[in-house]
């Protein structure tokens, strides 16, 4: 059975864990994992820096107290301040592991609820999209923690390469159920047809 990926950014790991969640709208997966982890490096990549930019306008403000910081000591602070988007190396102290951002989701259905293929009629076949219907809600079942590489292809030139720690969660699918009452239009045809004419009464035999 073949297991399917999604990349996410900006989720709260422990919100995430205690309720799962449900997307409202078509579900975009893909069979490549690479494909995955590379559109949700590059929104990390693009919040990264635009915390950066952030935080470099502020200290503009604060040019004349400063208290003699550096550029290199005011981005420190930024990186404080925002540990789930902190680059780690595999030789500095691992974070906590309720503030390692989810990265992807790992998803592996059964025979009854596998996605639907868009690859035979999508531009960029190489994507290997697939989709489910909207309301699936996804229940939390095991994590694992990686280090991933996140370097200029993500963040444009000039982003400093890094080791980013994030969390690779697998998860339960569940799906809406579907409703059984009969459509709409059926029920008014039925209520406006006309009633059936009542059955002859029996006659009665001659004695």
């Amino acid at each position: 059975m073949d297991v399917f990926w999604r990349g996410v950014q900006a989720l709260d790991p422990p919100e995430f864990k205690l309720r799962g969640g449900t997307e409202v709208g078509f579900m975009s997966l893909t069979k490549s994992r690479e494909v995955a982890q590379e559109a949700a490096l590059k929104l990390v990549a693009a919040e990264m820096k635009s915390k950066v930019v952030e935080c470099k306008l502020d200290s503009k403000l604060d040019d004349d107290d400063d208290g003699g910081q550096t550029d290199a000591d005011k981005h420190h602070e930024y990186l404080a301040l925002a540990p789930s988007m902190q680059p780690s190396s595999p030789t500095q102290k691992r974070m906590d592991a309720a503030d390692v951002p989810i990265l992807l989701f790992k998803l592996q259905p059964t025979e009854v609820n596998v996605p639907a293929d868009l690859t035979f009629l999508s531009p960029t076949p190489e994507e290997a999209e697939c989709v489910y219907p909207p309301g699936v809600y996804l229940e939390q079942r095991k994590e694992t923690m990686e280090y991933v590489r996140i370097d200029q292809s993500h963040g444009g030139k000039g982003f400093k390469p890094a080791d980013l720690q994030a969390k690779i969660v697998e998860a339960n699918l569940h799906f809406a159920r579907t409703s059984m009452k009969p459509p709409k239009k059926a029920v008014e045809e039925k209520a406006n047809a006309p009633a059936a004419a009542p059955p002859p009464p029996p006659t009665k035999g001659k004695a």
